[in-house]
């Protein structure tokens, strides 16, 4: 395996400190735009955060969500749409970094904005029977981009709570659930996922994170094989 060549730069996308941003958890991850932004999240305070690719900060505006937990950037008809998953609830300071009372209770959401912090969907959880006991807590998204030859739907994964990964259509209506029972088994978190369009047939992979193991299938939910 050859050695990845980088250069580190010092104070790159420096950001202002205040004490709420200090409190929050830097996992949201970074996502680019069409034209080479870079879009991350203040997850203390809730503020998305837009640098140009020298660190400086463009553009920031604070949002409607508790915990970005994941960030995607999709391009449609050549303007740029930030995905959110919300996992409904974060770790706190002040209970020693750890859940607060109630966490359990609050469910999360799937948001759409576009890059000027204007709302235009949000995406509960589906109707599905292990909502009944568990909350909805997504962790990651893919859509399936028409730009590429997609067909505009979206792939949520539930990492945090029944472990599921569920498909919508482009209008964010339920159409699937997996939960890795046709592969290697259940999912436990599946916390990451992706889809890679390298093939003629593109596929979804899913970052079984406790199992330790991959799980990829169709775009159509079919199990194709495991890694890892």
């Amino acid at each position: 395996m050859n050695t990845p060549n980088y250069d580190w730069v010092e104070n790159w996308g420096e950001h202002e400190q205040t004490q709420k941003s200090l409190s929050g958890w830097a996992h949201p991850g970074m996502a680019t735009t069409s034209d080479g932004r870079i879009v991350s999240c203040d997850s203390g305070s809730s503020e998305i955060l837009i640098y140009s690719q020298e660190g400086d900060l463009i553009h920031s505006w604070r949002g409607d969500f508790t915990d970005a937990h994941g960030i995607t950037v999709v391009n449609e008809d050549g303007n740029d749409y930030l995905w959110i998953a919300d996992n409904g609830s974060k770790r706190l300071p002040e209970f020693s970094y750890e859940y607060p009372p109630g966490a359990d209770n609050k469910s999360g959401i799937v948001l759409k904005y576009d890059l000027e912090g204007n709302l235009l969907l949000n995406l509960g959880g589906p109707k599905h029977n292990d909502y009944q006991q568990i909350r909805y807590a997504p962790t990651s998204i893919a859509v399936d981009e028409v730009r590429f030859g997609g067909s505009g739907d979206i792939w949520v994964a539930d990492g945090y709570g029944a472990s599921l990964v569920h498909k919508f259509n482009a209008q964010g209506e339920y159409i699937l659930s997996i939960d890795g029972s046709t592969g290697s088994g259940h999912f436990s978190c599946p916390h990451g996922i992706v889809i890679d369009r390298r093939k003629s047939n593109p596929e979804l992979y899913v970052a079984d994170r406790a199992n330790g193991r991959v799980q990829v299938f169709s775009l159509y939910g079919d199990y194709l094989r495991t890694f890892g």
